[in-house]
């Protein structure tokens, strides 16, 4: 996902910035912090501790709003003057496609629940997720739409022939 955003960025800000591919943001944040590489795509879950640290300058974020964490971090809207740059991320729970679907229904329900309480939403957001919870049918259908749009991006905005 992230390399299909830089490439993204690049067409869409008319700049050309080499992607070096890594195992994980681990080691692609380890480079840029190490001077490496300029810039990095990464969550900002996984840049906040580097980030605090000071070792990190967040230039911009890729969703429709600011970060609850870093309101003073402008979107890439804002930041570069690209309109609909949205790289939305998010973490799903998933089971086997022959688990029964009363099983899925009561994980689907415990995981809610368990997101919805105080203490897992307050350590969450102070580690960089924004917490939220869907439906099975919600997440199915934003698991859809997510590869309708991206397979878009990178059929049309990027010219790269899918096979």
């Amino acid at each position: 996902m992230f390399q299909v955003a830089a490439e993204l960025f690049n067409k869409r800000a008319g700049v050309s910035i080499v992607q070096v591919p890594f195992k994980g943001a681990a080691p692609a944040i380890a480079a840029t912090v190490g001077g490496q590489t300029a810039v990095i795509v990464v969550s900002v879950a996984s840049g906040l501790p580097q980030i605090r640290g000071g070792r990190l300058r967040p230039l911009a974020v890729t969703g429709s709003h600011r970060d609850l964490l870093l309101p003073n971090v402008p979107t890439m809207n804002e930041a570069a003057g690209l309109e609909n740059f949205e790289v939305p991320m998010w973490t799903g729970l998933f089971a086997p496609g022959t688990t029964p679907g009363p099983v899925v229904d009561k994980l689907a329900n415990e995981m809610s629940a368990i997101l919805k309480s105080d203490i897992v939403k307050k350590r969450l957001n102070s580690i960089g997720y924004e917490v939220g919870t869907l439906t099975h049918a919600e997440f199915t259908k934003l698991q859809r739409d997510q590869i309708e749009y991206w397979s878009r991006v990178i059929r049309e905005d990027l010219r790269i022939r899918l096979e």
